[in-house]
């Protein structure tokens, strides 16, 4: 019998669709966060992929932003991602 495996990367990835109106918002942070920390910016494997007005968004490594940081990235990405 075979047994199933845990997704152990399941909690440090993190996904979301923003919609156009809040598109310029998540830019600005994503910016923000490339301007003032590129390392942690590369070592997220953060990829962008735009299609017609909505942008989704994909942080392949969480785990390299500190915890507060981290928390306050999840929380702003939140309150402006649709649900598609």
């Amino acid at each position: 019998m075979s047994q199933i495996k845990p997704n152990l990367n399941f909690n440090n990835q993190y996904y979301c669709c923003v919609v156009g109106e809040n598109r310029e918002r998540a830019i600005a942070l994503l910016n923000k966060i490339q301007k003032e920390r590129p390392e942690i910016y590369r070592n997220a494997g953060i990829e962008i992929r735009q299609e017609g007005i909505d942008m989704y968004i994909r942080i392949e490594n969480m785990s390299v932003f500190e915890a507060e940081s981290r928390l306050i990235i999840l929380r702003w990405f939140n309150s402006i991602r649709t649900y598609k």
